[in-house]
């Protein structure tokens, strides 16, 4: 409780890691999910190099958790997402 509290007070950055299929309209598709919620997107980097699947990294503050865990969720209903992670900096 004290935790979420402090949490809420100011913004977290967290990285996002979404291991993907790749087709066309995606990353617009997984920004927008991000825009439609009012967060700013600080970065976004892609990683093809070596992998069997494409990587996608964003970095976003947050000021609640339960908003970041509210948007992994209709990110993973995104189509070509097959897996979807966070982890605070």
């Amino acid at each position: 409780e004290e935790e979420s509290r402090a949490f809420e007070k100011k913004q977290e950055m967290a990285e996002i890691r979404l291991v993907v299929q790749d087709r066309i309209g995606l990353l617009r598709d997984v920004t927008q999910a991000f825009a439609r919620r009012k967060i700013n997107v600080a970065s976004v980097s892609t990683d093809t190099k070596n992998r069997a699947l494409p990587l996608i990294t964003l970095q976003a503050p947050f000021k609640k958790k339960n908003e970041l865990e509210r948007i992994m969720m209709k990110i993973k209903e995104i189509k070509g997402i097959e897996d979807a992670s966070y982890r605070f900096l």
